[in-house]
């Protein structure tokens, strides 16, 4: 296999698999740990889901293509983005509404959980950041 060929399906492979890691975390994991800890059934629309999985496997696969050049650092942040977007939709923005039927009585729930929701957004905010300290390296170096 020429190598050039094998670079470009590599690069097509890891970010499928880091397309579908932000997914399984962000999207499906995070949301069933909360859902489950708070003995409610998941709101996930699975059309939603499915594009919400489309999104960040492209923009993930565009990111690795292009990882050498610094025009790959927009489709890395919209991966993370997207993400992030999709988490906190599945978390109706972080208010969360139950209802549970104790004794014949009804008693309607509701909890918000946006701090959470911030903190993911911002550690997420973080990793975007730290998408463009080797870019920066990099510049810094040629100018020296």
């Amino acid at each position: 296999m020429e190598p050039r060929f094998r670079k470009i399906v590599l690069s097509i492979l890891e970010g499928i698999i880091t397309g579908l890691i932000y997914y399984l975390i962000l999207v499906y994991i995070f949301p069933t740990i909360i859902y489950s800890s708070l003995h409610m059934p998941p709101e996930m629309d699975v059309n939603k889901l499915m594009m919400f999985l489309a999104f960040m496997l492209a923009m993930s696969t565009i990111a690795y293509i292009l990882k050498p050049h610094p025009v790959s650092i927009p489709f890395s942040a919209m991966t993370k983005i997207i993400a992030v977007v999709a988490f906190i939709y599945i978390l109706n923005f972080g208010k969360l509404h139950a209802e549970f039927v104790v004794d014949k009585t009804r008693i309607e729930a509701e909890i918000n959980i946006a701090p959470l929701l911030f903190i993911v957004a911002a550690f997420t905010l973080i990793g975007i950041i730290f998408d463009f300290v080797p870019y920066i390296e990099a510049r810094r170096r040629e100018t020296i």
